[in-house]
């Protein structure tokens, strides 16, 4: 097969920039619908496709292509993302919780537990303080992890660990509970994926002793 040789050289960073975006929303469009066949995944990525195609036209007449296209990402991801807190509090422990298998199956377990755990009222006010934040960051061009990353968010979020833990010790049956959500996505997970062979009942205690340690991890600077 020839060599392929990019009808425009000079394009050749940008096309490469928009064929990741249509890889990007395809895959993020077949994870969100597991359901459907692949003809209802090609249509709603024929229906995304629209605006993706008019955002890269948009876009070519900047320098730099990137900051629309995060943008667009940023608008998706606020839309469609309710769990804004428990986003934050997940992404503050990720560099401890890195496993394929937690961040496909567990992350989601544990930012519906912030909710549990701080109590309606109190998550209701941290998820009003981030979509302000969220809303400051999308007027600045920001991605959602970039926000995440600036100095008010790490501080919202710390205040949020720091909540949890509090509240974690004075919740009776705290560990139990955790331990049956866990196993309950681990047995999903693993029937979607029975190529994935583990032990769950084995792993369902390796999970949350991880959680645990990050946690402490994450709040130890702050208790010393």
């Amino acid at each position: 097969m020839d060599e392929f040789k990019p009808l425009f050289p000079e394009d050749s960073k940008r096309t490469e920039h928009y064929r990741r975006v249509i890889i990007r929303k395809a895959l993020q469009l077949a994870r969100e619908n597991p359901k459907m066949d692949n003809d209802q995944i090609i249509d709603l990525v024929d229906l995304e496709a629209v605006r993706i195609c008019d955002l890269c036209v948009e876009s070519s007449y900047e320098d730099d292509p990137t900051n629309r296209i995060s943008q667009y990402f940023m608008d998706k991801e606020v839309g469609q993302r309710h769990n804004h807190a428990g986003r934050f509090f997940v992404h503050a422990l990720e560099s401890y919780l890195n496993e394929p298998i937690i961040k496909r199956a567990i992350y989601r377990v544990l930012a519906v537990s912030t909710e549990d755990i701080l109590g309606k009222k109190t998550f209701a006010s941290y998820t009003q303080k981030i979509k302000e934040l969220l809303k400051t960051g999308s007027k600045e061009g920001c991605s959602y992890n970039k926000v995440m990353e600036q100095k008010t968010s790490k501080e919202i979020t710390l205040e949020i660990l720091k909540l949890y833990w509090e509240k974690m010790q004075q919740t009776p049956n705290f560990e139990k509970q955790l331990k049956n959500q866990i196993d309950s996505a681990l047995t999903k997970y693993q029937a979607y994926n029975p190529e994935e062979a583990f032990d769950i009942e084995v792993y369902v205690k390796e999970v949350y002793d991880y959680f645990i340690t990050a946690l402490k991890k994450k709040l130890v600077p702050d208790n010393r």
